[in-house]
Protein backbone atom coordinates (compact mmCIF):
# COMPACT_ATOMS: atom_id res chain seq x y z
CA UNK A 1 0.00 0.00 0.00
CA UNK A 2 2.39 2.40 0.93
CA UNK A 3 4.84 1.48 -2.45
CA UNK A 4 1.48 2.48 -4.07
CA UNK A 5 1.30 5.55 -2.29
CA UNK A 6 4.88 6.29 -2.74
CA UNK A 7 4.45 6.23 -6.61
CA UNK A 8 1.39 8.45 -7.12
CA UNK A 9 2.97 10.91 -4.99
CA UNK A 10 5.78 11.55 -7.23
CA UNK A 11 4.08 10.82 -10.44
CA UNK A 12 1.09 12.87 -9.91
CA UNK A 13 -0.15 12.83 -13.12
CA UNK A 14 -0.90 9.29 -14.04
CA UNK A 15 -4.01 7.27 -12.11
CA UNK A 16 -2.74 4.45 -9.71
CA UNK A 17 -4.59 1.75 -8.17
CA UNK A 18 -3.97 -0.88 -6.16
CA UNK A 19 -7.03 -3.62 -6.48
CA UNK A 20 -7.45 -6.09 -3.53
CA UNK A 21 -10.09 -8.53 -4.82
CA UNK A 22 -12.27 -10.46 -2.04
CA UNK A 23 -15.02 -12.88 -1.84
CA UNK A 24 -16.89 -13.38 1.20
CA UNK A 25 -16.92 -16.02 3.13
CA UNK A 26 -19.60 -17.56 4.70
CA UNK A 27 -21.76 -15.71 5.22
CA UNK A 28 -22.45 -13.68 1.51
CA UNK A 29 -22.49 -10.66 1.17
CA UNK A 30 -25.78 -9.09 2.89
CA UNK A 31 -23.42 -7.96 5.75
CA UNK A 32 -21.46 -6.28 3.91
CA UNK A 33 -23.75 -4.25 2.19
CA UNK A 34 -24.16 -1.59 4.97
CA UNK A 35 -20.09 -1.09 5.08
CA UNK A 36 -20.07 -0.59 1.17
CA UNK A 37 -18.59 3.12 0.27
CA UNK A 38 -19.79 2.30 -3.23
CA UNK A 39 -21.01 -0.52 -5.59
CA UNK A 40 -19.30 -1.33 -8.81
CA UNK A 41 -21.57 -3.35 -11.24
CA UNK A 42 -20.87 -6.93 -9.66
CA UNK A 43 -19.09 -6.03 -6.37
CA UNK A 44 -18.81 -4.17 -3.67
CA UNK A 45 -16.54 -1.66 -2.65
CA UNK A 46 -15.30 -1.84 0.97
CA UNK A 47 -12.80 0.63 3.02
CA UNK A 48 -9.52 -0.64 3.44
CA UNK A 49 -10.01 -1.23 7.33
CA UNK A 50 -13.23 -3.00 7.05
CA UNK A 51 -11.59 -5.44 4.26
CA UNK A 52 -8.36 -6.00 6.71
CA UNK A 53 -10.65 -6.77 9.33
CA UNK A 54 -12.85 -9.30 7.09
CA UNK A 55 -9.08 -10.79 5.67
CA UNK A 56 -7.94 -10.91 9.59
CA UNK A 57 -11.05 -12.39 10.97
CA UNK A 58 -11.33 -14.44 8.05
CA UNK A 59 -14.64 -13.31 6.57
CA UNK A 60 -13.47 -11.72 3.55
CA UNK A 61 -10.54 -14.06 1.70
CA UNK A 62 -8.64 -13.11 -1.60
CA UNK A 63 -10.26 -13.36 -5.00
CA UNK A 64 -9.35 -17.12 -5.80
CA UNK A 65 -9.35 -16.52 -9.97
CA UNK A 66 -8.76 -14.00 -12.33
CA UNK A 67 -10.57 -10.62 -13.31
CA UNK A 68 -9.94 -7.83 -15.46
CA UNK A 69 -10.23 -4.26 -13.54
CA UNK A 70 -11.51 -1.14 -15.87
CA UNK A 71 -11.82 2.33 -15.49
CA UNK A 72 -14.09 4.76 -17.16
CA UNK A 73 -13.59 8.42 -17.17
CA UNK A 74 -16.99 9.67 -18.40
CA UNK A 75 -15.84 13.23 -19.98
CA UNK A 76 -14.53 12.15 -22.47
CA UNK A 77 -16.06 8.80 -23.03
CA UNK A 78 -12.62 6.38 -22.49
CA UNK A 79 -12.50 3.21 -21.08
CA UNK A 80 -9.31 1.46 -19.72
CA UNK A 81 -9.16 -1.86 -19.28
CA UNK A 82 -6.32 -4.12 -18.10
CA UNK A 83 -5.12 -7.44 -18.72
CA UNK A 84 -6.93 -9.86 -16.37
CA UNK A 85 -4.80 -10.88 -13.26
CA UNK A 86 -5.68 -13.23 -9.97
CA UNK A 87 -4.55 -11.97 -7.07
CA UNK A 88 -3.60 -8.22 -5.56
CA UNK A 89 -2.43 -6.23 -8.66
CA UNK A 90 -1.31 -2.62 -9.23
CA UNK A 91 -3.02 -0.98 -12.40
CA UNK A 92 -1.84 2.74 -13.61
CA UNK A 93 -2.12 4.69 -16.01
CA UNK A 94 -0.27 8.20 -17.45
CA UNK A 95 -3.15 8.51 -20.20
CA UNK A 96 -5.17 10.27 -17.04
CA UNK A 97 -3.85 13.90 -16.97
CA UNK A 98 -7.25 14.99 -18.02
CA UNK A 99 -9.12 12.66 -15.79
CA UNK A 100 -11.55 14.24 -12.87
CA UNK A 101 -14.18 11.79 -12.18
CA UNK A 102 -13.67 8.21 -13.03
CA UNK A 103 -15.79 4.83 -12.57
CA UNK A 104 -14.33 1.29 -11.81
CA UNK A 105 -15.32 -1.89 -13.26
CA UNK A 106 -14.32 -5.73 -12.63
CA UNK A 107 -14.76 -8.56 -15.63
CA UNK A 108 -14.61 -12.16 -14.21
CA UNK A 109 -15.52 -15.00 -16.71
CA UNK A 110 -19.11 -15.19 -14.75
CA UNK A 111 -19.81 -12.08 -15.34
CA UNK A 112 -19.07 -11.44 -18.70
CA UNK A 113 -17.23 -8.83 -21.00
CA UNK A 114 -19.03 -5.53 -19.73
CA UNK A 115 -21.01 -5.77 -16.30
CA UNK A 116 -22.45 -2.10 -14.94
CA UNK A 117 -20.04 0.25 -14.02
CA UNK A 118 -19.71 1.48 -10.52
CA UNK A 119 -20.73 4.75 -8.74
CA UNK A 120 -17.87 7.93 -9.68
CA UNK A 121 -15.04 8.97 -7.44
CA UNK A 122 -13.68 12.37 -8.41
CA UNK A 123 -9.67 12.39 -9.13
CA UNK A 124 -7.12 13.60 -6.41
CA UNK A 125 -3.69 13.74 -8.04
CA UNK A 126 -1.26 12.34 -6.51
CA UNK A 127 -3.11 9.48 -5.10
CA UNK A 128 -3.38 5.96 -5.00
CA UNK A 129 -6.45 4.53 -5.03
CA UNK A 130 -6.94 1.67 -2.60
CA UNK A 131 -9.93 -0.81 -4.28
CA UNK A 132 -11.54 -3.40 -2.28
CA UNK A 133 -13.73 -4.99 -4.02
CA UNK A 134 -15.99 -8.48 -3.03
CA UNK A 135 -16.55 -9.25 -6.43
CA UNK A 136 -19.65 -11.47 -7.39
CA UNK A 137 -19.79 -14.38 -9.05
Amino acid sequence: MSACDAVAKTDAGALHFLVTPLVSVPTGVAPWREKSINDTGNGILLRSDAALDGLKTGTLRIYPADYGFGMFDSASDTVLKWRPVVGVARFSTTAASAVSTFNVQFRTARSGNDPDWGGSFTRQAGTCYWVNAIISH
